[in-house]
């Protein structure tokens, strides 16, 4: 079966992306053709799809019972806008401000500051290609005793950012200097370009952002905040062992979607 449908696979028209010393088009051409094997009439293809993601409109939260979980492991999702390139510089200072680290709000907040992760993050997602709408994902594991408490801190950050506004100065140089470092590999180089090319760019984008970086202001940041996130729904995904969460303190945060695992996962 997996035999087939590779074979299917390699019916469809297909990029090749080549790093080496032979520069000759016509040469590599013919390396290609009796090296690998391609079909004698390619499928045309719609490559890359990109799905779009079910929007909500209520605070909504699918619930995993798992009887065996020393831990809850909880996902929180934020419908986003639509992506255009002039949003990525102010995408990348709040995920710095946000999610970036040990520096970043979840961090400190919910693991350094209260004790109430194991692990913890978050990320404003930018899309394959320009035009498709971001996603905001926000994760955090913790015991399951401390789960109602580490959702109504995040909870809490979402809906009313912190102003934290003198770190802009160090948000704006880690920026920087990260566009300045960020040259890809050059094997990697080829493919990474088509990436651009679909997210909008049609040159590096360390370029275009770099002067916005570091013209970046608080202000910047906040009304990406507020534009993009504050007030959206919010979806929380959690596995846990129902035994430990009170499920009462947890329908304060949403609808409960109660998820059977077996619609999951197939054994």
């Amino acid at each position: 079966t997996l035999l087939a449908l590779f074979n299917k696979a390699t019916q469809y028209e297909a990029q090749v992306h080549y790093t080496g010393n032979k520069y000759d088009f016509a040469t590599l051409q013919d390396i290609f053709k009796t090296s690998l094997k391609f079909s004698d009439t390619f499928i045309p293809s719609e490559s890359p799809i990109v799905l779009d993601d079910k929007s909500y409109t209520e605070n909504t939260i699918y619930f995993v019972n798992r009887k065996d979980a020393i831990q809850s492991q909880i996902y929180f999702l934020v419908n986003g806008e639509n992506y255009a390139t002039e949003k990525e510089p102010f995408i990348d200072a709040f995920n710095d401000y946000f999610g970036g680290g040990f520096s970043g709000l979840v961090i400190q907040e919910i693991r350094e500051y209260r004790s109430m992760a194991y692990s913890a993050g978050a990320r404003y997602s930018i899309p394959l290609l320009a035009g498709k709408k971001s996603i905001f994902v926000g994760y955090i594991g913790t015991q399951a005793d401390k789960t109602i408490d580490a959702i109504g801190v995040f909870e809490d950050l979402l809906l009313s950012l912190p102003q934290k506004t003198e770190r802009i100065n160090t948000i704006r140089t880690s920026l920087v200097q990260e566009a300045f470092a960020s040259k890809p590999d050059f094997r990697d180089l080829s493919e990474k370009m088509v990436t651009w090319k679909y997210q909008g760019f049609y040159e590096d984008p360390a370029k275009f952002k770099l002067e916005s970086y570091k013209n970046l202001t608080f202000d910047d940041l906040n009304t990406f905040y507020t534009k993009s996130l504050q007030g959206k729904p919010i979806v929380i995904c959690l596995v846990g062992d129902k035994k430990t969460v009170d499920m009462k303190k947890l329908a304060t945060y949403g609808k409960i979607v109660e998820v059977k695992e077996s619609i999951l996962f197939k054994k």
